[in-house]
């Protein structure tokens, strides 16, 4: 695996030691950090390394959306200004028209904006999980899928969850992991 350099930007480590290194370097081998700190004080790329200018930009640890449906990104500002209650009963009907192709697309968009925005890590809730995460895969973002539990269809929604965790939880790549969502 290729090593990888960021170099020259703002490092922010939130390490609890250092505030900032400006100019800074992060070094990437083998899919592990390896460097964290001040440019003066990196190691030279490797030959073959591929090296970032990240000159006015700042490289920080990635961000969290604890809460998200990534598959249900067309329904943004469609259902505006509704009681919750109302807004829940739109938003099933609407649902049922989903193809498991939309999910896909609506998943990956999703995804594809938080990477943008500096989120690496999500937690997912929604129906299709198994296309949600072929898209959230293709993306390489981290995630954890959750079926909703909630006081409806209570044994479905058990062994909703207990299908995902036989397909995905023991996979140890890291990069999907199971819950239970609200």
């Amino acid at each position: 695996m290729t090593s990888i350099y960021l170099r020259g930007g703002i490092v922010v480590p939130l390490d609890g030691q250092h505030d900032w290194f400006d100019p800074g370097v992060v070094v990437f081998e083998k899919g592990q950090i390896t460097f964290v700190g001040p440019a003066a004080s990196a190691p030279p790329p490797t030959e073959g390394a591929v090296v970032h200018d990240c000159a006015d930009r700042i490289i920080m640890p990635g961000l969290v959306n604890a809460h998200t449906h990534t598959g249900m990104n067309y329904f943004r500002n469609l259902l505006e200004d509704l009681t919750s209650s109302d807004w829940f009963a739109r938003e099933q009907v609407a649902e049922k028209y989903l193809t498991r192709e939309d999910i896909y697309w609506a998943a990956l968009l999703g995804a594809y904006e938080m990477l943008r925005q500096g989120i690496t890590t999500i937690a997912d809730r929604f129906g299709n999980m198994d296309v949600v995460v072929a898209a959230l895969e293709h993306a390489g973002i981290r995630a954890t899928i959750a079926p909703s539990l909630v006081d409806r269809d209570a044994p479905t929604r058990q062994r909703l969850a207990l299908d995902l965790l036989e397909r995905y939880g023991a996979r140890g790549d890291g990069l999907i992991r199971v819950g239970l969502g609200p």
